[in-house]
């Protein structure tokens, strides 16, 4: 049985202050999930964190082993595929299907083997649709997508789960079979609203320019005979949704309008966290004081990705309070990946209200304390960029990380600060890099920023 006192210490005990060696209870366990969540999206989990999610894996309570399969989607170790692949054989079916929801991250063939046969075996069809919608994923990584679409159009025949249909055909689109955009809209006449949900969800999952106009005229089109709140609910956010991104790209050429610039405002209040989070971003190229502060207050929202959007959006203000804000977040946001956005903007920000050598002072400071990778690198990248040049090589000696999306922040960041002085360095680095480099799309990174170094300078 789990107990406090066996796992947790340091930043543990800041997340649950419950007696040592007092057994957590349900909300305790809970939290601590949630703590982990947050964690892995800027940090790979240790032995310690395996050590919990496979305790907790084993909890009594259906919910909480649920929790921890949907916890393991942003693991990138063998630990956490292996507790998910046990979780596949779990006897509650939502336990199982999140399990098969968050294999999605697997490379293996013994992995793509099995939840093919979840695929056709599972008693439920909910774990069936899932094990489907994984099956995609990772027949990409391994070269499969024409084995899977033989044996996605073969289990169509069988299926009579509308559920796991819906999921199908959704799989089959995404595999290149376009056709199968008709079949995924008849699911609208589906007599459960849940399947109807689950169609206005596959629609956004495979939404893209080359289809935009004819998903959008069947929203539209279903909403107005739709009577379930929830899915006139979710239409409701993907429209909205898809304005934003269109604004976004208008705003980065000519601005937002006042009329934009209000639907923003009611957006940044009312609307669901992903599009709170899209309109912190579009407010990036708002010139108004009150575009400012609606990003000051996003900066403060209780959804991780909102505070962050707000926090790099926020590399255009021109205030003291905004730098304030900024140097509170960076050293005491609770997660790491806000933290690093916000060091980022105060970098532009201080050189905007002339505040160059207190953000110095701050940042050296903040080193001391800072464990965060992905914080650390934004510390170095901002440190050089206001003259320290020292911080190059710390900025550089993270190309060591273990984790890939650290690694590609890395690059992202000497893009930003390459010039004539450190162009050979920083080419030479990337070059001896690239070689050990295993993530195609830390390459990509790469190749990106020999080109860009041979195409401003060498010429």
């Amino acid at each position: 049985m789990m107990m406090f006192g066996d796992f947790f210490t340091g930043e543990y005990n800041e997340i649950l202050m419950i007696e040592e060696g007092t057994m957590m209870n349900f909300k305790e366990k809970c939290e601590l999930l949630t703590y982990l969540q947050e964690k892995s999206y800027v940090e790979d989990f240790d032995e310690k964190d395996y050590s919990i999610l496979s305790e907790l894996s084993y909890d009594e309570d259906a919910y909480i082993r649920a929790v921890v399969a949907e916890t393991l989607v942003e693991s990138s170790d063998e630990k956490g595929e292996q507790i998910l692949l046990r979780l596949t054989k779990d006897h509650d079916w939502l336990v199982r299907t999140d399990a098969c929801d968050s294999l999605c991250i697997s490379e293996s063939v013994d992995t793509y083997n099995l939840l093919k046969e979840i695929a056709k075996k599972d008693t439920s069809g909910l774990v069936r649709g899932y094990a489907i919608l994984s099956l995609e994923n990772i027949a990409n990584r391994i070269n499969r997508e024409n084995e899977l679409i033989e044996f996605l159009e073969e289990r169509i025949i069988k299926e009579k789960v509308q559920f796991t249909r819906i999921n199908t055909y959704t799989a089959l689109y995404k595999l290149g079979r376009e056709k199968y955009l008709k079949n995924l809209l008849s699911m609208f006449n589906s007599k459960k609203y849940e399947n109807r949900h689950s169609v206005v969800e596959s629609l956004h999952e495979i939404f893209d320019d080359s289809n935009k106009n004819e998903i959008i005229t069947a929203l539209l089109e279903h909403k107005k005979v739709e009577t379930a709140g929830s899915v006139i609910y979710r239409i409701n956010d993907i429209i909205e949704e898809i304005f934003l991104i269109d604004l976004k790209e208008k705003s980065d050429e000519k601005g937002i309008d006042e009329k934009d610039f209000c639907r923003l405002k009611e957006i940044s209040v009312e609307g669901s966290c992903n599009n709170r989070g899209l309109a912190a971003r579009v407010l990036v190229n708002s010139n108004l004081k009150e575009g400012e502060k609606i990003l000051q207050r996003l900066a403060h929202d209780n959804d991780l990705f909102v505070r962050m959007e707000a926090c790099d959006s926020l590399c255009n203000g021109k205030s003291l309070k905004t730098y304030k804000l900024l140097k509170n977040i960076g050293e005491k946001d609770t997660s790491g990946l806000v933290r690093g956005y916000a060091i980022a903007s105060l970098g532009d920000v201080a050189i905007e209200i002339n505040q160059q050598h207190d953000l110095i002072e701050f940042l050296k400071r903040r080193l001391l304390n800072e464990k965060v990778e992905f914080a650390r690198i934004y510390i170095f990248s901002v440190l050089y960029s206001l003259g320290i040049e020292e911080y190059l090589a710390n900025l550089l000696s993270m190309l060591n990380s273990k984790r890939y999306q650290n690694r590609q922040t890395v690059v992202e960041n000497l893009s930003e600060i390459v010039n004539d002085s450190n162009k050979e360095v920083i080419r030479t680095t990337l070059i001896e890099h690239k070689k050990i480099e295993t993530k195609c799309s830390v390459i990509s990174e790469i190749n990106e920023v020999l080109e860009q170094i041979e195409r401003d300078w060498d010429e």
